[in-house]
């Protein structure tokens, strides 16, 4: 039981490396122009922590339960990579191209994730769904971004 926890805990803080190592930086997000409909940093925050619980609980009972391909996991690790290059790009580098760009690759690959998560089990699928909705709703903000800066 408790190497199941441990297994969960390290499966969930992984998501969180991109935000640790490229913080939030507010001189370069106080200096573009940002959209009327982007909520405050508290609510992103709640919002991405509760999205990364629910994928880490399917990536973990995925893995525990179910012999994947290697397609699957190229998906999962290429979505994760992007997720976690963002903080990167927007935040380090400053990059509102780039930024965008990893916006697009997480959203298509999510949309991959689910499709092929479908296939394993319909009930781990849904777990992506506010991911998508999520991802879908930055990269309208990021494109947004993009063209008023």
């Amino acid at each position: 039981m408790s190497r199941k926890v441990i297994a969960f805990l390290f499966l969930f803080s992984l998501w969180f490396l991109g935000s640790i190592f490229f913080p939030f930086n507010e001189g370069f997000y106080s200096s573009i122009t940002i959209p009327n409909i982007i909520p405050t940093q508290n609510i992103i925050s709640l919002i991405w922590f509760v999205i990364y619980f629910f994928n880490t609980t399917s990536i973990f009972f995925l893995i525990k339960d179910y012999d994947l391909n290697d397609d699957f996991y190229f998906i999962i690790i290429l979505n994760y990579l992007f997720c976690e290059l963002f903080p990167l790009f927007f935040f380090f580098f400053n990059s509102l191209i780039l930024s965008m760009i990893c916006n697009i690759v997480i959203v298509v690959s999510t949309i991959f994730l689910i499709i092929e998560t479908k296939k394993i089990n319909k009930h781990l699928a849904y777990l992506f769904i506010p991911y998508l909705l999520w991802g879908f709703y930055f990269l309208i903000l990021s494109i947004s971004i993009y063209l008023l800066n």
